[in-house]
């Protein structure tokens, strides 16, 4: 049976962050945000490759109309390996407290029952979601040390369980450091892409990091008050590696 997870963290009324999917199709996991409007995704394959790519339409339209497959892959890398019990973190989110956005939000997705709305973090601390893959004979359900912070599980047929978890935690010094240097950044090719002031109403994209323990993901970082980077359809894609603890 397949599995999809919507989440964002924040509520749907206030500030937030962009709803994201977490699907699973055979032994693959997908990842993939509302913001990129079906451009990117995020893929997690069984066989541990992973990569974050552009649609076939995205890059045909926007990079290269005569583009080759390999043409769509913006960062490749491998899953990392297991720890002593055996279980992987294949990608994590990161959602700063600060970076949550007031952007509007249309009535679908307002309205949309399935969206799992996690909590807003504090000051100084961020939210990190990770999609958590134990071997085929683990005790899944028990085995999470802190049961609560599990938002979805599923068996993957060939692979082992697939467990979404969410915690709250402080965002170090050099995080918060790192994000502010990615902040600039972003403003300053959101300026020299749309010109300055920026238009009302963007929306927010994504950047990916690598942890110290060798998990590859994403966070979600604006540009100021209610403005995110703009939307990757009208200029080129803006993409920096920042690192994370």
């Amino acid at each position: 049976m397949p599995f999809r997870l919507k989440v964002a963290v924040g509520t749907p009324e206030g500030r937030s962050s962009t709803v994201w999917t977490i699907a699973a199709h055979k032994d693959d996991v997908y990842l993939s945000t509302w913001t990129s409007g079906g451009r990117t995704k995020v893929s997690l394959h069984a066989t541990g490759d992973c990569q974050w790519s552009g649609t076939e339409k995205w890059v045909k339209e926007n990079l290269r109309p005569d583009f080759q497959n390999q043409d769509r892959h913006l960062e490749k890398w491998h899953q990392p390996d297991p720890d002593s019990n055996g279980v992987r973190i294949l990608c994590r989110l990161l959602f700063p407290a600060a970076d949550l956005s007031t952007f509007n939000k249309d009535d679908k997705v307002r309205a949309d029952e399935e969206i799992l709305w996690l909590p807003p973090p504090g000051p100084g601390q961020g939210t990190r979601i990770n999609c958590l893959l134990y071997p085929p004979d683990a005790p899944h359900r028990d085995s999470h040390p802190v049961p609560e912070e599990v938002k979805g599980k599923h068996r993957l047929p060939n692979r082992g369980h697939l467990v979404v978890t969410a915690n709250v935690s402080n965002l170090t010094d050099e995080e918060e450091a790192a994000f502010a240097v990615q902040r600039m950044k972003m403003l300053q090719g959101a300026r020299l892409a749309l010109g300055d002031p920026l238009p009302p109403g963007l929306i927010g994209t994504v950047f990916k990091f690598q942890d110290d323990d060798g998990v590859h993901g994403f966070v979600e970082l604006s540009l100021e008050e209610g403005i995110s980077i703009a939307n990757p359809k009208d200029h080129p894609l803006i993409r920096v590696a920042v690192k994370t603890r």
